[in-house]
């Protein structure tokens, strides 16, 4: 026969395990809700930053200009004629840098940045011109770090085995930014 304390003391520990379990499921109920809620976030900025890239005009024009070999920055604000303008190679690089700092961040993983950019990426940190002008920037401009986040992203996507034949192609004269 149970006696009644220990009745008691029986139904004080069915009481707390029942307590742990449901804390020990609610807790993972709600890292998976938080997963599910990280990754829909990845995919949504990831289709806006697709969306910015697909809509911006001067961003396919800067990346074709690099791809032939015809970029030039006319040291003006804006384009004409003579070439592109600060604002639009800033706003070229501080997209790659921006996705850089998202893929550093865990917001964007790094397989999706390279399937989606990684060989505009290679190209316009294999390009000499880019690297003029951003070594300028950091030299001149007193901005030491400028595109620091896209460079460690660029050399990563470079350090790609499957990405080897497009750096191959890109890196004749090469010297880093």
């Amino acid at each position: 026969m149970i006696r009644f304390s220990n009745f008691k003391m029986m139904t004080a520990a069915a009481a707390v395990f029942a307590f742990f379990v449901s804390t020990v499921l609610q807790w993972y109920a709600l890292n998976k809700s938080l997963e599910v809620s990280r990754e829909q976030t990845s995919v949504i900025i990831h289709l806006s930053l697709l969306e910015r890239w697909e809509n911006n005009v001067s961003f396919s024009d800067i990346e074709r200009a690099i791809v032939e070999s015809e970029f030039s920055y006319n040291g003006k604000p804006t384009a004409d004629h003579t070439g592109f303008g600060w604002l639009e190679i800033n706003a070229y690089l501080n997209f790659f840098d921006n996705l850089a700092v998202y893929e550093m961040n865990s917001i964007v993983p790094f397989e999706i940045i390279d399937a989606s950019f990684g060989a505009v990426i290679t190209e316009l940190y294999l390009s000499g011109q880019i690297r003029d002008y951003v070594n300028k920037m950091r030299s001149n401009g007193g901005q030491e770090r400028a595109f620091a986040n896209l460079e460690r992203l660029a050399l990563k996507t470079i350090a790609v085995p499957s990405n080897k034949r497009h750096v191959e192609e890109y890196s004749v004269g090469f010297t880093r930014w």
